[in-house]
């Protein structure tokens, strides 16, 4: 019988591995990240698909998340749940946005579209914040309204990450992100998104 009190192992274990693989292979030169100039270095960005690449990838931008959450919250509110269940997404939010700031200040990649792949450069770019926020930071809202267990509850479980996963796809034509940052990224997410689900579940189920 499956232990509630714990978070599921498979998808913590899968996006620990694609975050570590993708890190290393980064730090190390591996052949993703020589992939990575080969695909991209030179080659022109998809910019003029205004409502193609870059309406994908505004998923993941700062006001789209924002606006799901408060969104969120309002849901929330105007259903008089508990401010315990808000104050815990909020933890959730910070630790998440904590995290990727500090991978991507750790890492220091430059971005495509400077023409450089170089580390501890002062860039951004790895992992992907597109990714991993729009994995996690979508988690916590969907966290918020759906009950857990619940068929839609499993249906966000698996939707959110293919958003992901096309937001990260969309930064890498873009040249706003390298494929191995989407990767680190995407892996980053889940395993945030994993425990930020059980963590919000858990708090709706002691209400």
């Amino acid at each position: 019988m499956a232990d509630h009190r714990t978070p599921p192992k498979l998808p913590i274990v899968i996006g620990a591995v694609v975050f570590l693989w993708a890190l290393a292979d980064v730090v190390f030169d591996g052949p993703l990240r020589r992939w990575d100039r080969s695909l991209l270095m030179g080659a022109e960005p998809y910019v003029h698909q205004p409502l193609g690449w870059r309406l994908v990838s505004d998923i993941g931008g700062v006001w789209v998340l924002v606006v799901a959450l408060l969104s969120a919250v309002v849901v929330h509110l105007l259903r008089r749940g508990t401010m315990r269940l808000l104050l815990r997404a909020a933890a959730c939010f910070v630790a998440v946005e904590a995290a990727i700031w500090l991978a991507k200040a750790t890492i220091g990649r430059t971005a495509p579209r400077s023409g450089v792949d170089d580390l501890e450069a002062h860039g951004m770019s790895f992992p992907s914040g597109h990714t991993a926020g729009s994995l996690a930071l979508l988690t916590i809202a969907a966290a918020v309204i759906v009950p857990p267990g619940s068929r839609l509850a499993a249906f966000t479980a698996w939707f959110i990450p293919l958003i992901s996963a096309a937001v990260g796809v969309s930064t890498v034509a873009l040249h706003f992100h390298w494929p191995t940052d989407v990767l680190g990224g995407w892996g980053l997410g889940l395993v945030a998104a994993t425990f930020i689900r059980h963590s919000v579940a858990e708090k709706v189920e002691r209400q």
